[in-house]
Order: structure tokens, then C-alpha cells, then sequence
């Protein structure tokens, strides 16, 4: 069962890959969509919310340039690239490549958490990571408290973690999603017990709990084509079946199940069955605790020429009002790259803050693919401060380290020195200015940043 697992789980990660990332330049073209344009770009293929987008085969097309035109030879080995501005008007800042760049703000402290780290969440005094299990290695939960430097490996009943919860105001409640179903600990990781039995053949793939509401939980589970959604009121104690999910020949994979930090019955969404004939996934947010997928926020094109195509989200931050939203998305592993795109209405338009474009060409990789894999937003710190102007991006696959932001995207700096390697998850400790990278090379940490990056530095 668990070899099961381990093999679903690789796929659903092989499934997020992207490419080449542009950050914005100055006196570039103003981008807005509308989502009638969205629609009509995408074509008929666009399912409902939440479902995969099929389309057409993908069109790898190279990009036009003055250069390609003098050596037409040469023109199917460039991706299409498109640059774009931060936001609308805004002047751009330096650009950021994802593989280089100036630094800015303290050294990166190694934790000594080892392993590749692609979970992290903080509560209360504790601090939990998941370094994902290589080969036949299962893989291992740590715990640390916030602020110091001792950590230590926790048992667990699975032996690969497809991912972690903890409660917002108890940090001795933890929960695991892997093989056999959801399991909780109410002791910090001491003992645990199975929470949620998963349908037979099924193996746990999410597990989230309301940031508002730390009885609130949401799960899923599933296998190869098939699925189930599942949520609880008391913590896991009981559960209620959602809904059945069903695809053909096809992985189940639930990048984006997040509850609002501030709204109890609202969460964010995006899954899908993905297989070579679906090239997106669309972000929906629910308001009736899943028991609907709610309305469309993003639908992404099927135009690879365009920063909003074949995107699959992977994270999203938005204010209570839901009005202003950023979302991690990678690009059709064929295409490969990523962008982190914006609203200020609601989701009716969409622009890019960091744009990597396709790195793949005629079907070869032709540069850097540098995927964005981990968004975390910090807390308005006074009155008056614009939400989500404070913004860290983890860089991944081609890319590596974290950039940040301090004016909603506008302009961009590498954020902590030293080299890190690929971020596959962060975590912000606003009170106490302690930022957690987890990444290929282990777990990381960059303390005194509280209120950084600020416009000095």
C-alpha cells in the first residue's frame, strides 16, 4: 500500500512543472483579461468549475523576434516569451531572473532539518515540516519550536506524508494525510489515530483546517481516476462524504484546497483529473464549505502566448473582502513555466506580477525551467497598509531562493544571502520576523525580517 502511494504521489508532482520566468520591465504593455475574454480564448474545452480544462494539442509556437526573423533556423528553439508590467502603470523595478540576481536583508540560517521539505505550517509555539521520502525512504515529520533551534523527528503511521495540518490555536493537534486515510495526533506527534478511513483502494491526498474555525477540516482522498471530498465540524471526529469524483484514465491531484483565513465558510479550490488530454485547471472559491465548488475566480486560456495560459494554481492569498488575490499557478508540463498572477476586483480581470514563459520548444527544453511552487502573503503591520503589498515567492526546479515584495508586485528583490537551493514551501512568522524556506537542501531560516522587505532595503 504504501509503494502505492509513493508512486501516486510522485506523479501528482510530476504533474507541476514550469519554465522561464520574466519579471516586469518598464514601459510594457498594460495587460488586463476579462474572463468573457478568458472563456472565449479557451474555447468550448472549459469544464466547470473545478474540473479539468481540455483543449486542443498545445501549440508550441516559438516567438517572433527580430532575431528569429534574420535566422529563421534558429526561430522553433525559442519559447514564447511575453513580458509584462508588475501592475498597471507601475515602473517595473530591476528585473529578476529566478537564477541570479542581488540579494537584500540577513543571512539564511540552516535549521538542520534534512531532506527535501515540501510541507511546512506553523501554530501556536510549534513549527512542523515534511521532508518528502526519496526512493524507498518513507518520509519524515519534524517538530520545532518557533524561534529556537531544536528540532526533532516525530513517528508516523504512514510511511509517505502526502500532506500536513495543524490546528490554528492548538499546536498538540496535528493531522497527516497518506496511505490508508487522514490520521490525527492530539499529542503533538506522540500517538496517533486514524481520523478518516479511506474508500477502499483510495490513499489520503489532502487535509486542510480553517484558519477561522479549528474544527473545521477538509480532505481528500483518492486513487488512480477516482476520488472523494470530504469535510468535518469537530475535528476530525466524524466526516461527511462531499462527493464522489470520477475520471477516466486519469490522476486526481488537489493543489489548492485553502480555507480562508478569516471567513469560516469559505475555501479556496483547484483539483482536477489530469491526464495528456488536460492542459489547466480553473481556481474556484467556495462559500458553502465545499459544499459547492462555488464561483470561478480564474480560468485559465488555452493560448501559450498569453500569461494566464495553461496555468494550474497551486496557492493563493486574498482579504476577507475577497476582492485582492494572488495565485501561484505552474504551466502545462509541456509548456513548462509559471506565473503569480493578481486581482484588486474580485477576479473579473488578471495581471501578471512574474511571468516565466514555456522553456520548451518542438517538444526540447530550450531554457531554464524555474517553477513557482510556494506564495506566502504577510499581515498588514498598520493601519492604512494595503493587504497583500507584502508578498515572498519560493523559486524552484531551474530556479532557487526566494523573492519578495513590499508593494503588491511592483518591484521584486532576492530576499536573504546565501544560496538555499529550490523552494518547495514557505512559511512566515510575522510576529516574531522569522521566514521558513523549505527546500531541496533541507529547511531554512531568515530571522529579522519583520517589516522587511521595506522600500529601503
Amino acid at each position: 500500500m504504501g509503494d502505492r502511494t509513493g508512486t501516486a504521489i510522485d506523479v501528482m508532482s510530476a504533474l507541476h512543472r514550469g519554465g522561464r520566468w520574466h519579471a516586469a520591465s518598464a514601459g510594457a504593455l498594460v495587460v488586463a483579461v476579462l474572463l468573457a475574454g478568458l472563456a472565449g480564448a479557451a474555447g468550448a474545452g472549459l469544464a466547470r468549475a473545478g474540473r479539468p480544462v481540455e483543449a486542443a494539442p498545445l501549440q508550441l509556437l516559438a516567438a517572433t523576434s527580430a532575431a528569429s526573423r534574420a535566422h529563421p533556423a534558429q526561430a522553433d528553439l525559442e519559447p514564447a516569451v511575453l513580458r509584462l508590467p508588475a501592475t498597471g502603470g507601475g515602473g517595473g523595478g530591476t528585473p529578476v531572473d529566478g537564477l541570479g540576481g542581488d540579494a537584500a536583508g540577513p543571512q539564511w540560517e540552516a535549521t538542520g532539518v534534512g531532506g527535501a521539505v515540501v510541507r511546512l505550517r506553523l501554530s501556536g509555539a510549534a513549527a512542523y515540516a515534511v521532508a518528502a521520502g526519496n526512493g524507498a525512504a518513507p518520509s519524515m515529520l519534524w517538530r520545532g519550536e518557533r524561534g529556537a533551534s531544536t528540532w526533532h523527528v516525530l513517528s508516523t503511521p504512514v510511511s509517505r506524508i502526502a500532506d500536513l495540518a495543524v490546528h490554528p490555536l492548538d499546536d498538540r493537534v496535528v493531522y497527516l494525510a497518506g496511505e490508508g486515510g487522514i490520521y490525527r495526533s492530539a499529542d503533538a506527534g506522540q500517538t496517533w489515530s486514524v481520523s478518516l478511513t479511506a474508500p477502499a483502494a483510495h490513499q489520503g491526498l489532502r487535509v486542510a483546517v480553517s484558519p477561522a474555525a479549528g474544527a473545521l477540516v477538509y480532505a481528500a482522498t483518492g486513487s488512480f481516476s477516482g476520488a472523494a471530498v470530504w469535510r468535518s465540524t469537530d475535528g476530525g471526529d466524524s466526516w461527511t462524504r462531499l462527493r464522489d469524483l470520477q475520471g477516466t484514465l486519469c490522476t486526481w491531484t488537489f493543489p489548492v484546497v485553502a480555507p480562508d483565513p478569516a471567513v469560516r465558510e469559505r475555501v479556496f479550490l483547484s483539483y482536477a483529473c489530469q491526464a495528456g488530454r488536460t492542459t489547466s485547471a480553473r481556481l474556484t472559491v467556495s462559500d458553502d464549505q465545499w459544499a459547492t465548488d462555488g464561483e470561478t475566480l480564474l480560468t485559465p486560456t488555452a493560448r501559450n502566448d498569453d500569461p494566464l495560459g495553461y496555468l494550474y494554481p497551486q496557492a493563493v492569498a486574498f482579504t476577507p473582502d475577497r476582492r485582492t488575490g494572488v495565485v501561484a499557478a505552474l504551466r502545462d508540463q509541456r509548456l513548462g513555466g509559471s506565473a503569480l498572477v493578481r486581482t484588486d476586483d474580485g477576479g473579473r480581470t488578471w495581471r501578471a506580477l512574474l511571468n516565466y514563459g514555456p522553456s520548451v520548444a518542438g517538444g526540447r527544453q530550450v531554457g531554464p525551467n524555474v517553477t513557482l511552487e510556494a506564495l506566502v502573503a504577510a499581515v498588514p503591520g498598520a493601519p492604512g497598509v494595503p493587504a497583500l503589498d507584502r508578498l515572498f515567492v519560493g523559486l524552484a526546479r531551474d530556479g532557487q531562493g526566494v523573492v519578495g515584495s513590499v508593494d503588491g508586485g511592483v518591484t521584486w528583490r532576492r530576499v536573504g544571502q546565501g544560496t538555499i537551493g529550490p523552494v518547495r514551501a514557505l512559511a512566515l512568522d510575522d510576529a516574531t520576523g522569522v521566514l521558513y524556506a523549505g527546500t531541496d537542501q533541507g529547511l531554512w531560516r531568515l530571522t529579522g525580517i519583520a517589516g522587511w522587505p521595506t522600500a529601503s532595503t
